[in-house]
């Protein structure tokens, strides 16, 4: 009779350990379906901020008289 206990124990234990690495498996995979590289689209935003305020003050510049002509 406890040699059944033990071989119940030992099965949990392994279907335990199975569903865990199952789990681990799929948080992986799911991981990779993300994009690609979202550090790209991180800087690709950055750059196009900038460029829009390198505009902006460009226009400002242009608008704004000239100290010495004022």
């Amino acid at each position: 009779m406890l040699w059944v206990i033990v071989f119940l124990v030992v099965v949990a234990i392994a279907a335990t350990y199975v569903i865990i690495r199952m789990r681990d498996a799929a948080r992986a995979e799911k991981a990779l379906r993300r994009p690609a590289a979202p550090d790209d689209d991180q800087e690709f935003l950055r750059e196009v901020q900038d460029k829009l305020l390198r505009d902006e003050r460009d226009r400002d510049r242009g608008e704004r008289p000239e100290d010495g002509l004022a």
